[in-house]
């Protein structure tokens, strides 16, 4: 594969490479535990559970950012 090839797709490869990378988190960090949060207390695997504080984070930081 030629120079181009990689300037063209870089995107597509990063994007790619963090699936996998994720898959790869979510199968090894498939077990259980104990969640706390005001009065509920379900058990939630833990990737599921940084996947929710991820997208918390992400969501915060969208509407608290800095505007242009």
């Amino acid at each position: 594969m030629n120079q181009s090839f990689w300037k063209k797709n870089y995107r597509l490869i990063i994007l790619l490479a963090g699936i996998l990378l994720a898959i790869v988190f979510v199968i090894q960090n498939s077990g259980k535990v104990p969640v706390s949060f005001l009065w509920l207390q379900p058990m939630l695997p833990l990737a599921v559970l940084l996947l929710l504080a991820l997208l918390a984070g992400g969501v915060i930081g969208y509407f608290l950012g800095p505007r242009r």
